[in-house]
């Protein structure tokens, strides 16, 4: 009756483990693995999904939301969210698209964009760091707030034309779009801070 209860512990035991190593496969290439088959499925039903131009159109489009990743990567290692990230975004770039609009200079513009995105990550972060509030409800909260800034600002209607700007993001260089371009420095950048520096270890050490 010992052996066979030690047979079946062995057993579990092993199935045990084969799932703690899946999972943490699973962790590490999971994503992968899943983009692999949706490169796959959609070059099955589309001829031109791997070629060159859709890859690049792809990047491109995608390079907005790979900006904001970078910064998201580092609060999401360290064990904090950000449910504000996307609508601050909006809000500093209606700002520049408003300020723009009304005449004022594009290098202005986009100072006075980066510095509201500043102060913004400010307010989230004295309010987390040093109020103790709660990451998700302080950035629903502020997620509300500079989505009504948004509005307030552009009274509520879209604004066309950004000059110069619209015709940055449509030069190329190497035939890659400077978006993409400045979207991959940032990935590098992101990386280097993450493996390379002391910051990134106390990063991950939170």
């Amino acid at each position: 009756m010992d052996n066979k209860n030690t047979v079946i512990s062995t057993k579990q035991s092993a199935r045990e483990r084969r799932m703690i190593r899946f999972l943490e496969l699973y962790s590490r290439y999971g994503v992968f693995a899943i983009l692999a088959l949706i490169v796959i499925v959609f070059t099955i039903l589309s001829g031109i999904f791997l070629t060159l131009e859709n890859i690049l159109a792809i990047f491109q489009q995608a390079s907005f939301t790979i900006v904001v990743a970078c910064g998201m990567t580092m609060l999401l290692i360290s064990g904090c969210t950000d449910l504000s990230a996307g609508a601050l975004v909006a809000f500093c770039g209606m700002l520049a698209s408003v300020m723009i609009q009304n005449g004022q200079p594009e290098v202005l513009a986009i100072f006075a964009a980066l510095i509201a995105g500043i102060i913004g990550s400010t307010i989230n972060g004295v309010l987390i760091g040093y109020f103790g509030l709660l990451p998700f409800m302080t950035t629903l909260s502020t997620q509300l707030i500079f989505r009504g800034l948004t509005y307030i600002i552009n009274n509520g209607v879209p604004v066309p034309g950004f000059g110069t700007l619209v015709n940055l993001s449509r030069q190329t260089f190497l035939g890659i779009s400077y978006l993409v371009w400045i979207a991959l420095i940032l990935v590098a950048v992101t990386y280097v801070i993450l493996q390379l520096s002391n910051y990134g270890r106390r990063v991950y050490a939170v």
